[in-house]
């Protein structure tokens, strides 16, 4: 349902008495009564203008408080009976209506209605019927669809209706959806069909930069609510997948995408197409895109609506003991839990303040010297056998997508404590800030006499991180981090030196490579490590590994080598920093 004339119907008495109902300031009713009220406009039209004249009512077109006040005004609307959700977007009212029979929907949708209409008499709001649309969602193949009244007029179902930009169908399958952005999608690219041929047009890079720009998200609009997954092991039985054709579409606009990036023939075969365009065929974006959307509900607030759904799901998923509850449960929250199902191990972080506190001595990102100075400079600072507590610590990755970590303490050049421990699927961000925090613990715990503490680690973004607001990746351990720094003001330091072998006695990088992929490990078979070549195999990354894996043999230029494994040397130490990286160490 629309309003007519939203932001010109708003009457400033009115929304002053709604405001005082709600509970505002007095200070704040008035600021905004002065701001509603004794308004005028006149026209012009080329050199000629008429006189102003006083506006009775309305909000200021373009004022970003118009949209807050239009909200406060309409806010009756969502606590009217009759209804089982309301939603709201600008000036349009959605409606939701559970029943066992369409005929009991379409009454209880009359009913709503017509309790809108009387509370828009009282309060001077009208609704304009000729925007009002219905959608019967049903399972039933039966052609019932009742219509609904509103002012008199039936207002019959739609095959389709759209809603902030989705299309939903009767039986929600989104074919309608899926059809009309792809239709979008092809116009854009056509665009560029239009400047690039074989023979000349822009270059490649560009054209590609342009298709993921806009193409791409126009393709894929609401994927997080049309995308039901693809069939794995997990997936119950009755759970809607997508379809080939549906799967099809997609490929086919991709594969436009590429002809349109690249000056090559319509033959060109789609393996060596999506290749040289650097474009991924349609599953592995729709995965990775769904793996976007499950860290982007695991790190939402608590109160969002789709967090209190998400739990809403998976606690009468707890309580569904019998198999037939179980799977009907399933059924109704499956594209939701089996999208958060991709990041259930993320922690969700909290809103905390910003942090000022320098209590923890670290080296500014602005102020760092280059790599090759800050080696000599370490190397040095080792040959001086620092005082106190040194923790050396490390994170790293492994093939299977688990992430680990190592650390080592020293005092006065003896080893005091190590250890090591695994994250599963993680980041070596995350593996780098566990092994820093549990080394900096054990040498807080050992540290009798107040000596300093010296943590040296190899990623400078995980230093900025400890000496700013703490991100949201791991926000629990920087925080602990950071307390214990407050706690002993100025005892522990943040050492960034350069990737480099160090002469300090310690294998730090195997530590940290195990500690990734072996879930525990007895002290005979760790001392045994030190014995092992110098040679470990390091993965190149991004955001998430398995789409990055599956992505490379498309963005590989034709004739290149693998990225999958590259060889390179491990430092003899803990002790790296992420100020670039070395050619002694890694090779990229």
């Amino acid at each position: 349902m629309d309003v007519k004339g939203a932001f010109d119907a708003i009457l400033p008495n009115r929304l002053v008495l709604r405001l005082r109902q709600q509970g505002w300031p007095v200070f704040l009713i008035w600021w905004i009564y002065h701001f509603v009220s004794h308004r005028k406009a006149l026209v012009r039209f080329q050199d000629a203008k008429t006189g102003p004249a006083e506006l009775p009512c309305g909000l200021p077109q373009g004022s970003p408080i118009s949209p807050i006040l239009y909200l406060l005004a309409t806010t009756p609307i969502y606590s009217l009976p009759g209804a089982t959700e309301r939603y709201g977007y600008a000036d349009d009212t959605a409606m939701l209506f559970v029943g066992d029979t369409l005929e009991e929907t379409t009454t209880k949708a009359n009913t709503a209605i017509a309790a809108m209409e009387t509370w828009g008499q009282q309060e001077a709001f009208s609704f304009d019927p000729d925007k009002t649309e219905v959608m019967h969602f049903s399972r039933k193949r039966n052609s019932s669809s009742p219509p609904v009244s509103h002012q008199g007029k039936e207002i019959k179902a739609q095959k389709a209706m759209r809603w902030l930009g989705v299309w939903l169908d009767r039986r929600l399958t989104f074919n309608t959806h899926i059809e009309k952005w792809s239709l979008k999608a092809e116009k854009v690219i056509s665009q560029l069909w239009f400047v690039n041929n074989t023979v000349r047009g822009t270059s490649a890079l560009a054209a590609r930069r342009a298709i993921y720009a806009v193409a791409l998200p126009t393709l894929f609009y609401g994927l997080d609510t049309w995308f039901p997954g693809f069939l794995s092991e997990s997936t119950h039985k009755g759970a809607r997948t997508i379809t080939k054709t549906h799967l099809s579409k997609l490929q086919v606009i991709l594969n436009k995408a590429c002809h349109a990036v690249l000056p090559v023939w319509k033959t060109t075969p789609q393996v060596i197409l999506w290749k040289e365009a650097g474009i991924p065929p349609a599953d592995i974006i729709l995965k990775q895109q769904q793996a976007r959307t499950a860290l982007r509900y695991a790190t939402l607030d608590a109160t969002h609506p789709v967090s209190r759904r998400l739990r809403q799901a998976q606690h009468e998923l707890d309580q569904s003991n019998h198999p037939t509850t179980r799977i009907q449960t399933l059924q109704r929250h499956s594209r939701l839990l089996r999208t958060a199902a991709w990041a259930k191990e993320v922690e969700r972080p909290r809103f905390i303040a910003r942090r000022f506190n320098d209590n923890i001595p670290t080296e500014a990102a602005g102020k760092r010297p280059p790599k090759e100075t800050t080696a000599v400079e370490f190397q040095h600072w080792l040959e001086d056998k620092p005082a106190g507590y040194v923790v050396f610590s490390d994170g790293s990755k492994t093939e299977r997508d688990t992430a680990g970590y190592g650390f080592a303490v020293f005092h006065n050049g003896r080893l005091a404590d190590w250890g090591f421990g695994q994250l599963g699927r993680r980041e070596v961000f995350d593996a780098e800030i566990h092994g820093a925090l549990e080394g900096l613990q054990c040498a807080v715990l050992a540290n009798f006499t107040n000596e300093p503490i010296t943590v040296c680690m190899d990623n400078t973004s995980v230093i900025d991180c400890i000496r700013a607001t703490a991100p949201n990746s791991s926000q629990a351990q920087f925080r602990v981090f950071q307390k214990l720094g407050d706690k002993y003001p100025y005892q522990p330091n943040k050492e960034p030196i350069s990737q480099s072998q160090s002469t300090f006695p310690h294998n730090g990088g195997k530590e940290s490579s195990y500690g990734s992929s072996l879930n525990s490990l007895s002290h005979a078979v760790f001392w045994d490590i030190y014995s092992l070549p110098d040679h470990t195999t390091v993965t190149l990354r991004t955001t998430t590994k398995d789409f990055t894996q599956a992505r490379r043999p498309w963005i590989a230029p034709a004739g290149a080598k693998s990225r999958l494994p590259i060889s390179s040397t491990a430092g003899k130490s803990l002790i790296i920093s992420g100020l670039g990286s070395h050619p002694t160490l890694k090779r990229r």
